[in-house]
């Protein structure tokens, strides 16, 4: 009974010692400045409450791969002042020295004599016998199931366990686990808010479903607030979209920075007092103790927006009267009249009325319009704005003394970024006299027409420009085109061969300028595409003051005459004209392989001078022109087993050495006796369209950012290898390989640091593997990897083992290092699956199953039923040495 008296009160006292000293840290703790201080300030408690002569913090990297000694304290110097030097410059990886065993145990360990222990379990043993250290406690620190700290204490003398002892610090150890974490964030939280404060741009922070709880001054500002009133509300009262619109807006910006990490984009907005402005937004995601919250910086754009809007305006506007001749730039609103809004001061002169008598509340512009055409108007700029198109329309005005006017005008449509109409911007001219002349030479005409009309001889009429002005019934006869269509069109475009068009226009000419009539014959093409031979007589029809108005071409049916000799003429013509203007090269050759015949555009594209120093060059074609001889042997093989060949593309030699692509039409020639005599055919380039073809297929195939093989590529390369080891009865291993807290630095130095990481990651990968070997990325930070061909598991081993390797070095990446590791699952053809999907599926169960053995580490795929030695387990880790 006593003793248990004595036990109970032993029990007592360690409860309100371990209250009291709990007590005192937390006190100690909140007090602290920042979060390595507190740990210090535990440390201390501890030490001095327990007894203990040294005790040390060692907290994880950021990138989670190895402890850092962060506070250390002892009570006396004793020569602990070196083995404290030393210990700050070591790192432990898991399951390392006392510090890294207990970050990956998660449970208190008790060392009676450190000196006693071997190097590999005690890694400081030869450094702790200088100050004479003995007992060592390892206990760590928690929140939840996840290590803060590990807490690492010495003494001078050799003890036993004592598990009164290591329970108080535990408990103690455990209840801090809470306060500890409530530091770091405070910090965290702190040292955000002193960076955001002093941007000049407006930034606030909210959680994940939109609710404020921090702005710096320039987001108050900005958006009209006093300090501090923001806090707690939700960042959609400060939108200007309807509730619905904000709701949809918010689970966008969610989904997007779950799958990417940030969003951009404008916002509509609205100021406290109600004024509207723009915003550009560029939303991060943060997260602090498993809970995620947004960063969000914003720029008023308003000013810059209005400002590109005007700018569109005046360069539209601009561009309108640029193109348009002298009289009236106009601009018209969008209403069923087409009301003008806008005159240039060219209106006076051409109408009478000052422009601002035509805007408004004043007369109508239509109301000036004759009424005969206001109709046709109206219905020409509707046709128009409904095509998007331009339109030229013709009608008459009263001006304000009351006299008619001729106008031409040229509008156009004026939209929207949406495509709507917002009215109509053009330019009016003056075209009065020209019409009055067009009336005279009507009379004119009816003048002469009944003796044009019934003379048997071709009669054209061009004007001053060349353009045809009369065509009597004989040209509509011999040429099948009425003069309707040929109306106002020049002559040389419709029935010269190209031979005599320079001809004719020189005639023209000298016509025009006083030269007296001229006989000439030429052939004229007529619409059914035949041609007749003409004799024309020619002269000018000069006005009253002695200048040249029209000329008339008289001309007389020849064609029978000289059918014969000028279809041969003419046909020697065309041919020649194809030959030398082509677009596409044409050839002929020997069968051996030389050229006989080269026109100009053949020379052109295999980058020779002349066509003459084509041939003297290529003697040999199979040798000389293809970069694969083998191809001359190709094309004749199959030109004789098919009688030609289409489209037959090679690369082939320039004469500058270049390797350009071609593609070859060809026919076999062949004599009387059906001997072959050669080839002839055409080759256009097509180098351009194979390096579109390339690019688009490697875009296919690869991935963009890294230039690795995406999942496509690595799928096929797979499917290949698969078939070939089930052919052969081999092996093959596909590994599925995931960055370790990836997410961690790409969060916090951003994505483009991030992009960067993944590229050198890429480098590394590739450089350890085998030639054949496949590795691509999967998709983020996740690569998948393809041996080929493996004959025995240590094959395997290797490469793993040389994969998780080559992170031991860090990352330099913009004057940083980095500290990335990675994790890999691997699965075996045929015992682990028979199928791409298979494979790939148990090689990703296998790299969880790393994740969960605590990253930088490989492992083998094994079925979750077999736990026999038939399914052993293998797995390999990379641990780095201490220093």
């Amino acid at each position: 009974m006593v003793l248990n008296m004595d036990e109970d009160n032993t029990e007592r006292k360690q409860i309100q010692e371990e209250a009291r000293l709990l007590q005192a840290m937390t006190l100690a703790i909140a007090q602290s400045q920042d979060f390595h201080t507190a740990l210090g300030e535990a440390l201390r408690q501890v030490c001095e409450a327990t007894g203990w002569k040294y005790g040390e913090v060692w907290i994880p990297r950021l990138d989670g791969t190895t402890l850092e000694c962060s506070p250390v304290w002892y009570g006396s110097t004793n020569n602990l002042e070196k083995f404290r030097k030393l210990s700050e410059a070591l790192t432990f990886p898991p399951d390392v020295g006392l510090p890294g065993r207990v970050w990956a145990s998660k449970q208190p360990e008790w060392i009676e004599d450190v000196s006693n222990e071997s190097d590999s379990i005690f890694l400081r043993c030869q450094m702790a016998l200088e100050p004479g250290l003995k007992a060592g406690l390892g206990i760590p620190i928690l929140d939840r199931d996840r290590v803060l700290a590990i807490l690492v204490f010495f003494m001078f003398e050799s003890r036993e366990e004592e598990k009164q002892l290591v329970e108080m610090v535990s408990g103690v150890a455990t209840q801090l686990g809470e306060l500890i974490q409530h530091k770091r964030i405070q910090e965290v939280l702190k040292t955000q808010a002193r960076v955001l404060e002093s941007m000049v741009e407006g930034v606030n922070m909210c959680d994940e479903n939109g609710f404020i709880f921090f702005t710096n001054a320039a987001f108050d500002a900005m958006f009209g607030y006093e300090r501090g009133v923001l806090s707690g509300q939700n960042i959609s009262v400060l939108n200007a979209n309807a509730p619905e619109e904000n709701a949809l807006l918010l689970a966008q910006i969610n989904q997007q920075l779950q799958s990417q990490g940030s969003w951009f984009g404008e916002f509509q907005n609205c100021k406290k007092d109600g004024t509207s402005f723009i915003t550009y937004a560029r939303i991060s995601a943060l997260e602090i103790s498993s809970k995620k919250y947004w960063i969000c910086v914003r720029e008023d754009i308003t000013e810059r927006k209005s400002s590109e809007e005007e700018l569109r305006q005046s360069k539209r506007r601009l561009a309108t009267l640029i193109d348009s001749l002298p009289g009236i730039a106009f601009s018209c609103s969008n209403d069923p009249q087409w009301s003008m809004k806008y005159l240039s001061e060219g209106c006076l002169n051409l109408t009478g009325y000052k422009s601002e008598e035509l805007l408004g509340d004043g007369i109508s512009y239509n109301a000036i319009t004759h009424f005969e055409d206001v109709a046709n108007v109206l219905q020409a700029i509707e046709a128009a704005v409904i095509k998007k198109q331009p339109y030229v329309v013709e009608y008459r005005i009263s001006t304000k003394s009351g006299q008619e006017k001729w106008l031409w005008e040229k509008g156009r449509g004026v939209f929207d970024e949406d495509g709507e109409v917002l009215g109509l911007e053009g330019f009016i001219t003056d075209i009065t006299d020209r019409k009055r002349a067009e009336e005279d030479l009507l009379e004119e005409r009816n003048f002469v027409s009944a003796v044009l009309e019934t003379a048997s001889s071709l009669v054209v009429v061009l004007d001053q420009k060349g353009q045809i002005i009369r065509f009597n019934r004989a040209c509509e006869k011999i040429t099948g085109y009425k003069f309707d269509e040929v109306k106002n069109k020049y002559i040389w475009d419709l029935f010269l061969i190209p031979e005599d068009v320079e001809p004719v226009k020189a005639i023209f000419e000298e016509l025009r300028g006083g030269a007296p009539s001229n006989e000439r014959e030429n052939y004229w093409l007529n619409k059914n595409g035949t041609w007749r031979l003409i004799s024309w007589s020619n002269s000018a029809l000069r006005d009253a003051d002695g200048s040249v108005k029209y000329i008339i071409g008289t001309g007389i049916d020849i064609t029978d005459r000289k059918q014969a000799e000028e279809a041969l003429r003419q046909a020697e013509r065309k041919y020649r004209s194809i030959f030398e203007n082509a677009v596409e090269g044409i050839f002929q050759t020997t069968v051996d392989g030389h050229y006989l015949t080269a026109n100009p555009m053949l020379a052109r594209i295999y980058r020779y001078d002349s066509p003459e120093e084509l041939l003297l060059a290529l003697t040999d074609i199979e040798h000389q022109l293809y970069v694969d001889p083998s191809r001359r042997a190709e094309f004749m093989c199959l030109v004789k087993e098919q009688g030609a060949v289409w489209g037959f593309e090679s690369q082939v030699y320039c004469k500058d050495g270049t390797a350009i692509w071609i593609s070859e039409n060809a026919y076999a020639l062949y004599d009387d006796d059906g001997r072959l005599l050669g080839y002839e055919g055409t080759v256009v380039e097509i180098t351009e369209r194979k390096r579109a073809e390339a690019t688009i297929h490697y875009q296919a195939f690869h991935d963009l950012l890294t230039n690795l093989p995406n999942r496509t590529l690595f799928s096929d390369r797979l499917e290949v290898s698969l078939a070939n080891a089930h052919r052969n009865r081999g092996k093959l291993a596909v590994m599925f390989l995931d960055l370790d807290r990836f997410k961690i630095i790409n969060d916090t130095l951003g994505h483009t640091v991030g992009d960067r990481l993944l590229q050198v990651v890429a480098q590394r990968l590739t450089s350890c593997l085998r030639e054949g070997d496949t590795v691509a990325r999967w998709g983020g930070d996740e690569f998948t990897v393809l041996l080929p061909q493996i004959h025995t598991l240590h094959e395997v081993e290797k490469v793993a083992q040389r994969l998780v390797d080559a992170f031991q070095q860090p990352l330099n990446l913009e004057d940083r290092e980095l500290y990335i590791s990675s994790s890999i699952g691997i699965s075996l053809y045929p015992q682990d699956g028979e199928d791409i999907q298979t494979l790939l599926t148990n090689a990703d169960a296998a790299l969880y199953k790393a994740k969960e053995n605590g990253r930088n580490n490989y492992q083998f795929y094994i079925p979750a039923t077999n736990f026999g030695d038939s399914g052993k387990l293998m797995r390999k880790r990379k641990v780095r040495s201490p220093i």
